[in-house]
């Protein structure tokens, strides 16, 4: 095992425990139970290190790298959800459904792209730069 995948592989664990713990805090007690949407997206999220460990591995490239861009962009987005729960603040429902699905034609456009070029790196990063402004947004000031 390399370096990188035992690094990979590490993430997947940890993020599953994160996933696992906010889960558990969120069961178990009502007044908590916002916190089930942070649990989702580090849930969703750790598609995201699990797709790249399977890359390796199998023939699916294509599939697999899809399927990674799309639990971080959509771990991203339920974290958003989550923090507007716990900042009790609503955000139009419309709004992450969009941005999600943005984010997956923004992916599907720039597929055959050539990478490590600014255009390209702007493009792939745009989904997560606004999942995260969306995030900004819900904190109380």
């Amino acid at each position: 095992m390399t370096g990188g995948l035992l690094a990979l592989a590490i993430n997947v664990v940890v993020s599953g425990l994160f996933a696992a713990v906010f889960l558990l805090i969120a069961r178990s007690h009502p007044a908590f139970r916002h916190l089930g949407w942070i649990a989702a997206a580090w849930g969703v999220g750790t598609g995201a290190p699990a797709a790249e460990v399977l890359l390796r591995v199998t023939p699916w490239t294509t599939v697999l790298s899809f399927t990674g861009y799309a639990c971080f962009s959509a771990g991203a987005h339920l974290l958003a959800r989550g923090l507007a729960r716990h900042y009790r603040r609503t955000l139009p429902r419309w709004l992450l459904p969009a941005s999600f699905a943005a984010s997956l034609i923004i992916r599907l456009a720039i597929w055959g792209g050539e990478r490590n070029t600014m255009p390209y790196e702007l493009y792939y990063q745009l989904p997560f730069v606004t999942a995260l402004a969306i995030s900004e947004s819900v904190r109380e000031v």
